[in-house]
């Protein structure tokens, strides 16, 4: 920082008073001076003008008189005489003295006297007859010239002859006068100013310097280290707060200080229990900081450590490494760049590595304050990652190996890839197989491949036969023991076997067996020629990895030589097998095609049967209702006969339909939570009527508080509704019926916990053993007499055995002849699946009754091609209230909605030109919402998989399956009308 003052206050101050005090004094004493000799000059400026003037006007009217020799002689001396006039002269038209207070200079040309200079303005004062007053050069001097008319003649404007009075006026006695007065003001002045800075500074010296050397001397005393001293000032004014201010700094400084010194502590604690290198080095790179541990790392120097010179540290560190240019470089790419963070590795040149870590320190508000360096030893982990890094090299050369070992089953490639790999991979001299001859009981073989390096011979096809290469060495290799030679001249051995060796050109080798199954096929041998080696563990576990490999890929190879011979024999079988696979797809395809149009024909059998039937049951339906008018008791019995059998032939209909979706997999099974006992009590009421007629008692016998179950409630309904149609039919009059309903623990399914089984027990004609076997085929009854008696189509315990399966049951039956049946179906059920509850039967929310009339005569369209399901429909609707607008195909009905845009639409969905589908398209894109909007009920005959689906998507809004019973068809009306927010 800048010293302003070089001097303590008590000098500082009476000395800034005197400087200011003498320049504000010379200041006055100039200012006093000058304004001194302007007021003398300006005074003697108007005397001048004065005198001069005046004697100008006296010498003009002296030489209008023609006497004036004696008057112009007494006039210039006494002009003369003034103390401060030095000259005086009076010259003619000619610039020629006339007469001067100096006698010598009479009759003189001006230009020949001291004031010649002047001379212009002579000129200037003769042209314009005024006179002129001004300073000289030298500001000594004031120069007054007139003009002097000499001679005026009768009738002239301007004088004849012009003269010159001049006169020169000394003004340095003035001066000396003006300064001699400024001058004593001054000093005066400067004496009362000198009298009041020694007032000021004695008044400083108490109140303010004397203080601040109190607070200096703390400052200094708490800049020393004395943290315990305070200032102490008393007083009131602005130092006695700057007092307190010190002394609550001090107490601060005192308790950071202690806070400092304990972090210190434990930075010092930190950096010496470190395993890192620690030193941290100032801007100015002297090292603040270090701990033993780097000492330690770079076994550096004490004296070098303690001049704590970076740059020496630095040096010794450099000394030690194997490039050092580079880490030089490094370093002071760092010091020139503070804000660089780096990480590197470097070598020493006794082989350790070390880790090195350099970042800034830096305060939290980015100030730079050096840089901190880490050295950490990691020589054992490179040492390990090396290690590691050699072992996964291994590992991946093994894979490699293998891979391509196993992508071949020629011996010749397996073997010439495996050799060149293992001598490459352990830099040997050579590698062979050596094969033994199969038929020499392993004292002979040759070897069949190699990899050699330059510069030794090759040993491919050459035989070994020597004798020493006898039975205990094939016994060796047998049992899966492996030779190793790390120096051959190192090691007892044979003569004959040492010169085997020799002459192989082996200085250390490695040898492992070879084996094929249990038999010895031959040896993976490794030479090293050039010298001994001494053969690792991990080299040595290498080579036995690639032996096995190479044992496998020989049995591999053998075996595929024996499943070629195999195989061969086995083309003609799969020409054959060819033949009848062909024969096999195009019975196939036959059978797809039969199964197509069979789909094909179920559905339009469907149609052409559920369209008149349609008729005939609304037909029936209208009559009984007494849409067309009363009816007496004999056509009422004869209609009940006409539902009664079209119902009939609906149910045989139906079933046929769901045995062709079970076969062809496309029924689906939509689970439910479903009551045991309200499925019971539903599926009794369908046959109670028929019961009654026979005079056949029914018991059931449902447990309460049964739990709800995960299934398709209409399937099991329709199980239930066949079984005990069954047991009805073939139960005689006045004989006795029950359903059981019991909840069993499982035996035979142990991935449940529970099921519920259902029974179906009556007393009826019994079925023989020989005949349980054909109860569930579809299409067979077990006696063509009883289908005289019995009607039915045989599908319903088919149905019923394809529908428990389904729900993943199983069906039983057990009946003796006379005594009676009892068929048995189970439902798997995982305790605590779904809680007990008590709910509503589906479809209990309130629907107006079919007898109902919507009030307004609602107008509905009816598409239908087909007159006589036209006319049933159109009748009964009309007899319910509603207006009917017709029309036989989709475009007809399309025109309709658009004509008259009815409440609700009719669709057909097997109509001629377009269909009731696309014609459903149609309505729902139009462009006017109350058409496109319009409640759409699809009606079909088809009554297949996916057609209600179909319906949907295509815009429908309702979908129902003929032969449709119009009090249903009603409800779904009504339900459109009463709720208007479903579309």
């Amino acid at each position: 920082m800048i010293k302003f003052f070089p001097f303590p206050l008590r000098f500082s101050i009476p000395l800034i008073l005197i400087l200011c005090g003498s320049l504000f004094g010379i200041t006055s004493f100039n200012q006093e001076i000058t304004e001194n000799y302007q007021r003398k000059e300006i005074n003697a400026k108007n005397y001048v003008q004065i005198i001069t003037g005046q004697t100008a006007r006296i010498l003009d009217y002296l030489y209008r008189r023609s006497d004036i020799e004696e008057s112009e002689l007494s006039i210039i001396s006494q002009l003369g005489s003034h103390t401060n006039i030095n000259l005086v002269m009076v010259m003619d038209d000619r610039n020629i003295v006339r007469i001067s207070n100096l006698y010598e200079l009479k009759d003189s040309l001006f230009s020949k006297t001291a004031a010649a200079a002047y001379t212009s303005q002579l000129t200037t004062v003769r042209e314009k007859l005024a006179g002129e007053v001004f300073l000289s050069q030298d500001k000594n001097k004031l120069v007054a010239i007139y003009p002097v008319l000499l001679e005026v003649l009768p009738n002239e404007i301007r004088p004849s002859r012009v003269g010159i009075l001049f006169v020169e006026y000394d003004l340095t006695s003035a001066k000396q006068q003006a300064y001699n007065d400024a001058f004593g003001r001054s000093v005066v002045f400067n004496v009362m100013l000198t009298l009041f800075c020694l007032g000021l500074w004695f008044f400083f010296e108490l109140t303010l310097t004397r203080r601040v050397s109190r607070l200096v001397a703390a400052s200094n005393s708490l800049a020393e280290g004395n943290l315990n001293i305070r200032s102490g000032l008393s007083g009131s004014d602005e130092l006695v707060q700057i007092s307190v201010a010190f002394d609550r700094m001090a107490s601060k400084i005192q308790d950071h200080a202690k806070i400092l010194q304990r972090q210190n502590a434990i930075l010092k604690a930190q950096l010496e229990a470190s395993i890192d290198g620690i030193s941290i080095v100032d801007e100015n790179r002297k090292i603040v900081s270090y701990n033993q541990r780097i000492c330690e790392l770079w076994h550096i120097p004490v004296e070098i450590v303690e001049t704590r010179d970076d740059y020496q540290f630095m040096e010794w560190i450099m000394s030690n490494l194997v490039d050092s240019e580079a880490f030089c470089a490094k370093v002071e790419s760092l010091y020139e760049n503070p804000g660089t963070t780096s990480i590197d590795e470097v070598i020493l040149k006794d082989g350790h590595i070390f880790d090195c870590y350099s970042a800034s320190v830096r305060s939290p508000l980015g100030t730079h304050y050096g840089r901190i360096w880490y050295f950490r030893n990691i020589t054992e982990r490179k040492q390990s990652e090396k290690l590691i890094q050699q072992q996964a090299e291994r590992e991946l050369l093994l894979r490699e190996i293998t891979q391509r070992i196993r992508q071949s089953l020629d011996l010749e490639t397996i073997f010439n890839i495996a050799t060149e790999e293992i001598r490459k991979f352990l830099k040997v001299d050579r590698v062979g197989i050596f094969k033994f001859d199969p038929n020499s009981k392993h004292q002979h073989g040759e070897f069949v491949s190699e990899s050699i390096g330059s510069g030794f011979n090759s040993i491919v096809a050459t035989k070994v036969t020597e004798h020493c290469f006898a039975q205990k060495h094939a016994i060796h290799y047998y049992n899966g023991k492996i030779q190793i030679l790390d120096d051959i001249y190192e090691v007892k051995m044979q003569e004959c076997y040492l010169h085997l060796l020799e002459q192989f050109e082996i200085r250390a080798n490695l040898v492992m067996p070879l084996l094929s199954g249990e038999d010895l096929w031959g040896l993976l041998c490794i030479h090293q020629c050039s010298n001994s080696r001494h053969w690792e563990q991990s080299e040595i576990d290498f080579v036995q990895h690639i032996a096995n490999q190479l044992a496998i890929a020989i049995q591999q190879a053998n075996l595929f030589k024996q499943i070629q011979k195999e195989l061969a024999a086995k083309i003609e079988i799969e020409a054959k097998l060819t033949d009848s696979n062909q024969q096999l797809a195009i019975s196939n395809e036959q059978l797809a095609r039969a199964t197509r149009l069979k789909d094909e024909f179920l559905a339009n059998m469907s149609h052409e049967l559920r369209t008149p039937l349609n008729a005939i049951l609304g037909m029936s339906e209208a009559l009984q209702e007494k849409v067309f008018g009363p009816i007496n008791n004999k056509q009422e019995r004869a209609l009940e006969t006409i539902a009664s059998s079209g119902c009939h032939l609906l149910e045989l209909i139906n079933d046929i339909l769901d045995v062709a979706k079970i076969e062809s997999g496309k029924i689906e099974i939509n689970r439910t939570p479903t009551l045991v006992s309200e499925v019971c009590q539903f599926s009794l009421l369908f046959i109670k009527q028929q019961a009654s007629q026979k005079r056949i008692q029914i018991e059931t016998q449902i447990p309460p508080n049964l739990p709800e179950l995960m299934v398709d409630e209409r399937r099991i309904r329709q199980v239930l509704i066949n079984l005990l149609n069954n047991a009805v039919k073939f139960t005689p009059e006045g004989g006795k019926i029950c359903l059981q309903v019991t909840l069993e623990k499982s035996q035979s399914l142990p991935s449940q916990s529970h099921y519920i089984q259902f029974a179906i027990i009556d007393n009826g004609i019994g079925i023989t053993e020989e005949n349980l076997s054909k109860l569930f085929k579809p299409f067979v009854q077990i006696d063509s007499a009883l289908n005289r008696q019995y009607t039915g189509t045989g599908l319903g315990l088919a149905l019923v055995k394809r529908i428990v399966e389904l729900h993943d049951g199983k069906v039983k039956v057990s009946s003796e002849i006379g005594v009676g049946s009892c068929f048995s179906f189970t439902v798997p059920y995982k305790e605590q699946q779904i809680p007990k509850s008590s709910r509503q039967i589906p479809g209990g929310s309130e629907v107006n009754t079919p007898g109902q009339i919507v009030e307004g005569l609602p107008l509905i369209l009816l598409a239908e091609d087909n007159e006589a399901n036209m006319i049933t429909i159109s009748r009964y609707l009309k007899a319910k209230g509603y207006r009917i607008l017709l029309a036989k195909n989709g475009q007809e009905a399309i025109d309709q909605a658009r004509a008259a845009i009815p409440d609700l639409i009719l669709m057909d969905i097997q109509m001629p030109g377009v269909d009731g589908l696309e014609a459903t398209r149609q309505i729902r894109s139009e462009t006017s919402p109350q058409i496109a909007n319009l409640p759409i009920i699809a009606l079909t005959a088809l009554a297949m998989p996916g057609d209600e689906e179909r319906c949907l998507e295509a815009g429908a809004n309702g979908y129902l399956a003929k032969p449709v019973k119009l009090s249903q068809l009603t409800s779904m009306i009504q339900q459109f009308f009463d709720t208007p927010a479903l579309f």
